[in-house]
C-alpha cells in the first residue's frame, strides 16, 4: 500500500503560522518517501502536486470538502487505489506515531489523542475523544465516498463518521489555536490572556514537539 499526504489549506491563516507547520509536512512526508498533495487557494512549492482551489465566497463546507474532493479525485486517479491518506490540516502538527500506530484498516480512522497549544499555554482538547479531520485518515476511496457525501448533503458534522475506527498515538498531535480558529479561540491581547470555553491545562511532559509547537504558535503575526 502507497501512503500520501493530502494538505489543505484555504490560505487565510497567518504565512508565520502555515508555513512552518507545511515545511515539517514536507520534511516528515520526504522522510518517509511519501509524496505530499497539496489543495488550496496559496500556491506550495515542492510538493508532488498543487491543485489551485479558489474558496472566495464560498459557504465553509463547501471550501473545505470540496478542496478535499478535488484532492483526494486526483490522488486515486494519478498515484492509484491501493492508498491511505493523510489528512493534514494547515494548523496541525502530526508527531511520527500519528502515523506509525494507524490501525491499517479498510475504514477512516481517527487519531483521537490531540493537544491545543496556544500562545496562553497547552490545554486538554474540550472533548478527549472528540474526532477533528486534522487527525483523520482512511483508504483513498473510502475518504473520496465519506467527503462526497459531506459536500452533497452536508448535515451541520464536520466529521465523516460511518464506518470510522478510532485510536490514540503514544504521542499527541497538537493543534494550535489562536484569533483565526472557528472553534476555541485563545489569544493575549494587551498582555492579558483570552480564550473562550477554555479547557483543562495539559500537563505530560512526553511530547517533544511541544516546545516547537510553542514557538511557532507565539511567533504568530495575526
Amino acid at each position: 500500500m502507497k501512503h500520501v499526504l493530502l494538505y489543505y489549506s484555504n490560505g487565510t491563516k497567518p504565512a508565520s503560522l502555515r508555513k512552518p507547520i507545511l515545511e515539517r509536512f514536507k520534511t516528515r512526508a520526504n522522510y518517509r518517501g511519501w509524496p505530499i498533495v497539496s489543495v488550496g487557494d496559496k500556491r506550495v512549492a515542492g510538493v508532488e502536486k498543487h491543485i489551485k482551489f479558489v474558496s472566495d465566497g464560498l459557504p465553509m463546507e463547501e471550501s473545505i470538502f470540496g478542496k478535499l474532493v478535488v484532492g483526494l479525485s486526483w490522488i486515486r486517479r494519478n498515484i492509484g487505489e491501493d492508498v491511505r491518506v493523510f489528512l493534514c490540516d494547515d494548523d496541525v502538527i502530526h508527531p511520527d506515531r500519528h502515523y506509525l500506530q494507524c490501525p491499517y484498516v479498510n475504514a477512516l480512522a481517527y487519531n483521537l489523542n490531540f493537544v491545543y497549544a496556544s500562545k496562553i499555554g497547552v490545554f486538554e482538547t474540550c472533548n478527549r475523544a472528540s474526532l477533528t479531520n486534522g487527525g483523520l485518515s482512511g483508504p483513498v476511496n473510502v475518504l473520496l465516498d465519506a467527503c462526497q457525501s459531506k459536500l452533497a448533503n452536508f448535515d451541520g458534522c464536520w466529521e465523516p463518521t460511518q464506518g470510522a475506527t478510532n485510536y490514540r498515538s503514544d504521542v499527541p498531535c497538537i493543534d494550535l489555536r489562536g484569533p483565526w480558529n472557528n472553534t476555541w479561540k485563545c489569544d493575549v491581547v494587551d498582555g492579558q490572556p483570552i480564550a473562550t470555553n477554555q479547557p483543562a491545562a495539559w500537563t505530560d511532559e512526553r511530547n517533544p514537539l511541544v516546545d516547537w509547537a510553542l514557538e511557532v504558535v507565539n511567533g504568530v503575526k495575526c
